[in-house]
């Protein structure tokens, strides 16, 4: 039986550093929870699969479209999560999780490469989905970008 996310469902941002042992940790983290999400970026990867985190009970969503992807979201598997395929590319990996029946939350993992500038525009794109259609939305990321050109660290 499907359950929705509760109160009572933990949800974790991780920035793995592509590290063999930061992924055993956050798996041993995930065996022990009930109902969790997973917002994951710089995942442990060979070839071309997410190791550590991909023969866990639950579901690994993340693009098989590259061979070295930057973002991923794990959820338990009692979790009724879809992808949101218009928004899921090497550095960002969104999925609409049902809340309630009525009620639906978006989650994104979301890798900011430094030569970028950020936000970078798939995410700018997801934000204005949410708002459109009234979707919550809970974004974490891992952000290389450089601050913005305000200079000396002061702000206006």
């Amino acid at each position: 039986m499907m359950a929705y996310p509760s109160s009572k469902t933990s949800l974790v941002q991780a920035k793995l550093h592509h590290s063999e042992t930061a992924s055993a940790q956050l798996r041993k983290w995930l065996e022990v929870q009930r109902t969790a999400i997973a917002l994951i970026q710089e995942p442990w990867v060979g070839a071309g699969k997410i190791k550590r985190l991909n023969n866990l009970k639950g579901k690994l969503f993340y693009s098989t479209e590259h061979d070295k992807p930057r973002a991923c979201i794990y959820t338990t598997k009692d979790i009724c999560a879809q992808p949101l395929t218009d928004f899921c590319s090497r550095n960002m990996y969104a999925v609409a999780i049902q809340y309630t029946q009525e009620r639906r939350l978006v989650v994104a993992s979301v890798y900011m490469p430094e030569e970028d500038t950020p936000p970078p525009h798939d995410l700018g794109r997801l934000v204005n989905f949410c708002e459109r259609t009234g979707l919550e939305v809970e974004i974490g990321t891992d952000s290389n970008a450089p601050l913005s050109p305000l200079g000396n660290g002061k702000t206006k």
